[in-house]
């Protein structure tokens, strides 16, 4: 007998269609919906973030979408979707990290929410980077806001520095911001500290006050990073890193909703690692390694029943077809044989028995390289599942 057994029994009679009158009678009053997707560069996940997102704002009134992506570089997109100039894919290219900007689906939502802006002027949608921002992206940003000649006096002091402010966690020996000694980060933090002072006197904006918290917050990140840290030294010296993105992420989502005021509700989009409200940790041949707490569990905790928390499954990865189909036995594989090609779970409803299955050890996520656990159970309130993860690009 499987381990899923009562499970799968459980899910063939209580699977709903993945569409947007589902998931309007899932999501409730929930002000925040932190939506996870199994694996970066996936279609599926970006497609249904997309048409929901698209339906929240119409008919639920959601105030913002929030992306797994830098606070400061967000701004950039954030000042188009509200009618500055310019083009969606050049918005999309400087204000999305991390690789996420190469895929159309990103542009698809851009031009969306731009579309909304300007037929709906008296309730606009706003776009968010909740996570940690690239030190470079996030210092330009702020002296952005500044006069010529200040902005021009704070670059020359920085100037010493500018070009190790970055992390390299592949570096098989020190460079970058590890190569820097206790005195040129205490100079950095100072001068990081400064341009905040003066970006916060000079314009009360809230872009403005955005930019210098980021600022702020990429320094309090690249401080994490021991000196004279390098990938030899082995992972443990980037968990002081890794925990503060997280709780940064969710302050900055916080931030956010009560910036929209009491009425204000946000979608989230990021890996299901990052929203799992449980803790998870990674296999790295063969060792496995528990991650510090993530964004979910801190979100959880600061708002508990207000947020709703849905979590992508994948049954066949065919972006990476050497990962190919999960195990028939896996979680993955069973729902692959329920035959459809996308569907909800809303695992609240559970019962006891099936709880327990989940429950009884840690989940590695099928598709996502190096292999992501849950643990235990999933750290969701809904499934969702796709038979398939097709390439966005």
């Amino acid at each position: 007998m499987t381990r899923y057994h009562h499970f799968l029994d459980w899910a063939c009679r209580n699977w709903r269609p993945a569409d947007g009158a589902s998931l309007d009678a899932l999501i409730g009053e929930a002000r925040i919906v932190s939506l996870g997707e199994g694996l970066h560069g996936a279609h599926e996940p970006l497609q249904f973030r997309n048409a929901w997102f698209a339906r929240l704002a119409d008919s639920q009134g959601f105030s913002a979408i929030g992306l797994e992506s830098g606070l400061a570089e967000g701004l950039v997109i954030d000042s188009f979707v509200q009618g500055d100039a310019g083009d969606a894919s050049s918005a999309v290219s400087a204000g999305i990290t991390s690789g996420l900007h190469a895929f159309p689906e990103q542009v698809a939502l851009v031009e969306w929410m731009r579309a909304f802006n300007s037929r709906s002027p008296k309730r606009r949608l706003g776009f968010f980077g909740f996570d940690t921002s690239n030190a470079h992206a996030a210092l330009e940003r702020a002296l952005g806001f500044l006069d010529a000649p200040t902005a021009a006096s704070f670059r020359e002091r920085l100037a010493p520095v500018w070009s190790r402010l970055v992390v390299d966690r592949r570096a098989s020996e020190p460079t970058g911001y590890a190569t820097l000694d206790a005195a040129a980060r205490d100079a950095v933090t100072a001068a990081v500290a400064d341009i905040g002072v003066q970006v916060e006197r000079s314009d009360p904006s809230d872009a403005a006050l955005d930019a210098a918290l980021a600022a702020r917050q990429a320094d309090l990140y690249l401080r994490q990073i021991p000196i004279g840290w390098c990938t030899a030294q082995g992972l443990a010296g980037l968990w002081a890193s890794v925990a503060l993105s997280d709780r940064v992420k969710a302050e900055n989502v916080e931030r956010m909703l009560h910036r929209y005021g009491p009425d204000g509700r946000l979608l989230l989009f990021s890996h299901v690692g990052h929203a799992s409200t449980l803790p998870v940790s990674i296999d790295m041949a063969g060792q496995r390694i528990e991650l510090p707490r993530m964004m979910g569990h801190h979100l959880h905790r600061r708002f508990g029943t207000a947020m709703l928390t849905i979590g992508h499954l994948i049954g066949d990865n065919q972006c990476q077809p050497e990962v190919g189909a999960a195990s028939p036995d896996s979680l993955e594989g069973m729902l692959a044989t329920l035959g459809q090609d996308a569907l909800l779970l809303d695992l609240r409803d559970a019962p006891h028995d099936v709880q327990a299955e989940l429950l009884a050890a840690p989940h590695p996520l099928h598709g996502q390289q190096p292999i992501h656990l849950l643990s235990p159970g999933l750290g969701v309130d809904i499934l969702f599942f796709t038979a398939r993860a097709t390439p966005a690009r």
